[in-house]
């Protein structure tokens, strides 16, 4: 097993930790692209009722109950 002179960690480990760190940048990575997504989703259907209300619809804020999750019992699910 290889050491570093000045590291009191072994090589292997530190290539151990050097995976689990670029796996958890991974995850974060997949995780923000995902929320960047539901962020413009939600953005898109702001804008969308804001057009279907200046232009008299009867339901604008459709947009956005279609954008919310189905929350049973909570504020958006009634």
């Amino acid at each position: 097993m290889h050491t570093c002179d000045q590291c009191r960690e072994t090589i292997p480990s530190l290539i151990d930790n050097i995976a689990r760190l670029a796996g958890e940048i991974t995850r974060l990575h997949d995780a923000l692209t995902a929320e960047r997504q539901t962020s413009a989703n939600l953005l898109a259907a702001i804008r969308a009722a804001l057009g279907a209300e200046s232009e008299g619809e009867a339901d604008p804020l459709g947009y956005l109950r279609d954008e919310l999750p189905d929350e049973p019992g909570g504020a958006y699910g009634a």
